[in-house]
């Protein structure tokens, strides 16, 4: 029989949930909005991958949320992402978050810590805090990975970058001003493209 617990929790399957407005223009700004987090209920969630409302769209990539921070508690989120051929990520590291990567489809060349390595469908890497990591498609056609990182508020850094290029601002500028949301690139204005 379950518990109270689990009925209450099994009751909030998809339950819409606030985003939470918080200004973060420094690591302390972030790491205020983890701990709000942390008083929210944690939502069970079910979605096709289609569902997962897109925050970050430009012509070289799309980032799905198909878990948001304020549906963990903070604890985690996830991000289904698409990446044109050539596109990725350079060496960056994140003090204060772990992250898991997976390929869906397609090929990518991921580099955690100091192995370089090619992985297809199926591959998966774990990016303990502060080791550095980087990816790229290397294939002629889109590649799809998932991203999840714990603690939550990953995906604020993805919204940021896409508010700032939409402005107009140049991919080192971004690039600089992530650090407020624990995203550190180690060779700031290299290629591949994005994040």
């Amino acid at each position: 029989m379950a518990s109270p617990e689990t009925l209450e929790s099994d009751a909030r399957v998809n339950q819409p949930t606030p985003f939470l407005e918080h200004e973060i223009s420094s690591p302390a700004d972030l790491q205020a909005l983890r701990d709000l987090w942390k008083s929210l209920p944690r939502i069970p969630k079910l979605v096709q991958g289609d569902e997962a409302p897109v925050i970050s769209n430009t012509a070289t990539q799309c980032v799905r949320l198909a878990l948001a921070s304020e549906e963990s508690a903070g604890a985690v989120q996830v991000c289904h992402t698409t990446l044109l051929p050539g596109i990725g990520a350079p060496m960056h590291h994140q003090p204060q978050e772990d992250e898991l990567w997976f390929v869906v489809e397609g090929e990518f060349v991921w580099t955690v810590g100091n192995l370089k390595q090619t992985v297809r469908t199926g591959g998966f890497a774990y990016i303990p805090r502060n080791t550095t990591h980087a990816f790229e498609n290397v294939t002629d056609r889109p590649a799809v990975m998932f991203a999840i990182n714990m603690p939550g508020g990953h995906e604020r850094g993805f919204m940021a970058a896409a508010k700032m290029r939409a402005g107009g601002r140049p991919n080192e500028q971004v690039r600089a001003a992530l650090a407020d949301y624990d995203f550190h690139f180690h060779q700031v204005g290299d290629h591949p493209a994005g994040p």
